[in-house]
């Protein structure tokens, strides 16, 4: 089986935003050195990462959800035909949720309250703290 994001040519069935119909995404070039993945222990320089942090720690959350670096997302969700408009991002208030947590094997997990995966999360933890999965074998 081929896998879909590794062709050279568009493939019209696919979802847009996985079709290729342009250069690859740049985060191939953030990614990746010399075009593979990094070793085990390899130093890896992601310079995109390091401008968006030291814009968050310099403008705030401005830097995200007003200017440049919102016009940038922004033009490239629609590119995918994705609907995100800068005005969608600008005066957004995050909101402080206490966190649910469960305790597996003596490490408490912390996880996001639900609509997310986060119950799942904390559900299966419980179920396996009930048992030693390091004696299991594949099929138990």
């Amino acid at each position: 089986m081929v896998n879909h994001l590794l062709r050279n040519e568009l493939d019209l069935s696919l979802p847009k935003h996985i079709q290729l119909n342009e250069p690859p995404q740049k985060s191939a070039q953030e990614f990746l050195i010399d075009g593979r993945a990094p070793l085990v222990g390899e130093l890896i320089k992601l310079p995109t990462l390091g401008e968006t942090l030291m814009g968050i720690a310099t403008y705030g959350k401005n830097y995200i959800y007003e200017g440049q670096f919102a016009e940038k997302m922004c033009e490239f969700v629609q590119r995918y035909e994705g609907w995100l408009k800068v005005d969608d991002l600008k005066g957004f208030t995050a909101e402080w949720m206490e966190q649910i947590f469960a305790d597996y094997h003596g490490i408490r997990l912390f996880e996001c309250q639900p609509n997310g995966q986060g119950l799942a999360a904390i559900i299966s933890a419980k179920i396996a703290d009930g048992f030693d999965l390091a004696e299991m074998n594949n099929i138990e």
